[in-house]
């Protein structure tokens, strides 16, 4: 057995501008994404990533491990990996585990993802009561949960200006996570402009019937140390929804 030890990887910062399907504020993303070694045509990764929100300073961060596969007999990439997410709230936190799965090429990418979350899934916000004459009452409590689903999208290079490539991706979602509310389905579009490999623009709109029409700009700088690999799609980043997806909920109490 052979392993050659590469430590080919790319650092990038991103600015996200807008709402988000998992966030209604803006926030910033410091990313590193390594290959520090590989067997044959295998190639395991790293993905260490953390995010900035600009409302009340909150975190939220990112670690992946996963594998690419680069065979030779085709120009598809096959990957899986595997992520634990972190989101910092005002009155806790909320946890997460991800599996995904991608197929990559020069004009046509594929992906798949699912998102568990783990451990507290229900974080208690605020709480108001309206009193009324005999000692009536109704007590409202918000509750913040965070919910688990699944994503899929298929992308598509449109078109190649000098040394810009515009891709084109439209993919769907389905969240669920508890008892009261309803199932939630959704589209996103996402329209991305790569030049040269080091800057990155991109415009995604979602829509579903909870958090209605959601549009976020991005724009990204990446530094890439890349050397003996083969597989121009290998670096390819790693779609998927970053941010642990949460929904705000409401209890009533009272006693009459």
């Amino acid at each position: 057995m052979c392993i050659y030890i590469d430590q080919e990887y790319l650092f990038s910062i991103r600015r996200n501008q807008g709402r988000s399907l998992g966030s209604p504020y803006s926030y910033t993303t410091l990313e590193e994404f390594a290959f520090p070694f590989h067997y044959q045509n295998i190639w395991p990764f790293l993905d260490l990533q953390i995010h900035r929100f600009d409302h009340g300073s909150k975190y939220a961060g990112n670690v992946g491990l996963g594998f690419r596969v680069c065979p030779e007999w085709g120009e598809q990439i096959f990957g899986f990996n595997a992520f634990y997410d972190f989101r910092n709230h005002r009155h806790g936190n909320f946890n997460q585990l991800g599996l995904g799965f991608e197929l990559l090429g020069p004009c046509f990418n594929f992906r798949l993802n699912s998102y568990l979350p783990i451990g507290r899934k229900k974080l208690f916000e605020s709480s108001s009561i309206t009193s009324f004459d005999a000692g009536y009452f109704v007590l409202q409590e918000d509750y913040l949960n965070s919910l688990y689903g699944v994503d899929f999208e298929v992308e598509g290079l449109i078109g190649r200006i000098c040394c810009t490539d515009i891709y084109l991706a439209i993919g769907s979602y389905y969240y669920s996570g508890n008892k009261c509310r309803d199932d939630l389905y959704g589209a996103r579009y996402r329209l991305s402009a790569c030049f040269c490999d080091y800057f990155n623009l991109s415009i995604v709109d979602t829509h579903d019937c909870c958090f209605k029409n959601r549009i976020q700009a991005e724009i990204g700088i990446t530094i890439p140390f890349c050397g003996s690999s083969s597989c121009c799609d290998l670096f390819q980043r790693i779609r998927r929804n970053e941010l642990i997806l949460s929904d705000r909920r409401s209890r009533w109490i009272w006693n009459y």
